[in-house]
């Protein structure tokens, strides 16, 4: 634990040298941190899950808990995280800026809290079509509140996957996804309140399946 005036930092010693990241493999595992800074994971370009090859800096199996408070995850060489089946994450004031993914996530529930997830992988104008979203749920329950999406690469938040879940916008913001702010499939049950989707390639996607 660290505080916003004297953060705890993970960082390798060279940015040119990253290191891993969490291995998460149990149900008991508890990864808790506040005032924290993390930058530079994701050494292993093909030690990834999901749509995308590179590292997780939290890869989950079975229900792990990862909680961030007053944090931020920046400038990742490799992907946010990856959940197999399950894992709860709860942050807290956050940032996760400029990473290849947010990650993949089946079965796991997100709650966040006055966050932001932008720069996938970054905010030029080249367009790419490689699953570099800010969040992909596959099935799961969500909610997020006051939290800022965008500058992404693909979408903002991918439900992709025949998969049930559940995703609440309480007062957020899309903004510059190259494809859509929700792209949605499978069975989702969605509400969005006070939420507003600026400058995307699509506000919401109705996909496949019943979303």
């Amino acid at each position: 634990n660290g505080t916003v005036d004297r953060p705890m930092v993970f960082m390798p010693v060279s940015r040119s040298q990253p290191w891993g990241g969490f291995f998460m493999r149990t149900s008991q595992g508890i990864f808790q941190a506040t005032g924290t800074i993390l930058t530079g994971s994701g050494a292993d370009p093909n030690g990834g899950a999901g749509h995308r090859s590179e590292q997780c800096l939290f890869l989950v199996d079975g229900s792990p808990r990862v909680t961030l408070t007053d944090s931020a995850a920046i400038y990742l060489a490799g992907q946010f995280g990856h959940a197999y089946g399950g894992g709860t994450f709860n942050f807290t004031r956050f940032l996760l800026q400029r990473a290849t993914t947010g990650g993949e996530y089946t079965g796991a529930r997100f709650t966040v809290n006055d966050g932001a997830f932008i720069d996938f992988p970054d905010d030029s104008a080249n367009f790419v079509d490689g699953d570099n979203d800010a969040l992909y749920f596959v099935s799961g329950t969500h909610a997020f509140t006051k939290t800022l999406f965008g500058w992404t690469k693909d979408d903002g938040i991918d439900s992709g996957g025949s998969g049930f879940g559940r995703l609440t916008y309480q007062s957020c913001w899309f903004e510059s996804t190259f494809h859509e702010g929700n792209s949605l499939s499978g069975y989702k049950n969605v509400v969005s309140r006070d939420t507003v989707y600026h400058d995307c390639g699509q506000g919401i996607e109705n996909g496949y399946n019943a979303p």
